[in-house]
């Protein structure tokens, strides 16, 4: 066969494809998980994991959870205003979304500071300039702290 004439049967056998199974690639991106947990920043961070079992963030849900407050809130499905600041990535692709689904998300872990984790691990472990652009590493920790105060 010609190369021409095997470049245009590619083309056409690739264009059948795509009419009779399109992919959606938008879709595939926005399903792909955007926060990792904990335990992976663990692998390679684990000094910073090490201390922060005993910072009040690892608590940030618990804390919460049983008050009379975020009680009334989740019955009436208003929850999410203490669970943006008391869970990680809540609302977010791959972050909270309950304790039974995403336990790993039920505190204020890594990412909720630093952002999603997913770029930050899928760079090379040699490519330090990536690494360092892929994660926040300065939190705004105003967003959370001094947002309202926690009377009424």
């Amino acid at each position: 066969m010609k190369p021409v004439v095997r470049e245009i049967m590619i083309c056409i056998i690739l264009g059948f494809l795509l009419v009779f199974f399109p992919l959606d690639i938008a879709q595939t991106v926005k399903d792909t998980p955007s926060y990792v947990g904990g335990g992976t920043c663990a692998s390679c961070h684990k000094t910073q994991s090490e201390s922060f079992k005993t910072n009040a963030h690892n608590n940030a849900y618990s804390i919460i959870k049983n008050t009379e407050r975020y009680v009334k809130l989740k019955q009436n499905g208003e929850e999410g205003s203490c669970l943006r600041c008391h869970a990680t990535g809540y609302g977010e692709n791959g972050g909270f979304t309950d304790e039974e689904t995403s336990p790993e998300f039920a505190k204020v872990g890594c990412e909720g500071c630093h952002g999603p984790g997913r770029e930050h691990v899928a760079a090379k472990s040699d490519d330090t300039g990536q690494k360092r652009k892929s994660i926040q590493r300065k939190p705004d920790c105003g967003k959370c702290h001094l947002i309202h105060s926690h009377n009424g």
